[in-house]
């Protein structure tokens, strides 16, 4: 049975997400505002009032008027700017992975996770959606949204995601789901080897796994 459906997680799985905050950072310093005032505020503008990550650079920009050397506005461009290269933070084997995925026909899912105008605005700097016949923004945890995807149970589903926690929770709730892990390496080796779930330093790796696993399943 070929692969049916191929959720791909947005951010640290195919997205350095880490090296696009540097960048506005940066951007926030040549405006006037330091860089630890801007580490100090992140987490009050990623988690708000609500406790639930929803972080958007832009609404970061509020926190931060005070600080600002030039008008709002303009700050705000600068944030823009960083957003339309987004490509630039698609990790190295990025393009390859999904170019093969489309070339043997595996339907995609891009999951794009946190405030939804702010993914939109990352994924769109990509240029990456046209491998993707849906990209789901949402600003649930991975478990909740479940049902919004609509998948089909009969079907062979794969999920790559960087988040080994939330891997485990899916599985236990959703077994047909089959997780496929990216490395981290913050996390020990052990934990990975615990869950028995596939798991790849890269995608390099995962392509070669994936295309034996579809080519040879009709």
């Amino acid at each position: 049975m070929p692969i049916n459906h191929l959720l791909v997680d947005f951010d640290k799985t195919i997205f350095n997400s880490s090296q696009i905050k540097y960048e506005w950072a940066n951007a926030m310093e040549d405006a006037g505002v330091p860089k630890d005032i801007f580490w100090r505020t992140y987490s009050l503008a990623r988690y708000g009032e609500h406790g639930r990550p929803s972080y958007n650079p832009k609404l970061h920009v509020e926190f931060l008027k005070d600080f600002l050397s030039i008008p709002k506005e303009e700050a705000i461009a600068r944030i823009d700017a960083v957003n339309k290269r987004a490509r630039d933070f698609l990790y190295n084997d990025t393009i390859n992975f999904l170019q093969r995925m489309m070339s043997l026909n595996v339907p995609m899912t891009l999951i794009s996770h946190g405030e939804a105008q702010h993914q939109k605005d990352k994924v769109e700097g990509t240029c990456i959606s046209d491998f993707f016949r849906r990209v789901h923004y949402s600003d649930k945890d991975r478990l909740e949204m479940i049902d919004d995807l609509q998948i089909n149970p009969t079907d062979r589903i794969y999920w790559i995601s960087h988040h080994l926690g939330d891997m485990v929770k899916i599985k236990e709730k959703y077994p047909f789901i089959n997780p496929i892990v990216k490395r981290r390496n913050d996390i020990p080796m052990v934990h990975y080897r615990d869950t028995g779930f596939l798991n790849f330093e890269n995608f390099s790796e995962m392509q070669d796994y994936l295309t034996i696993i579809h080519a040879t399943s009709y």
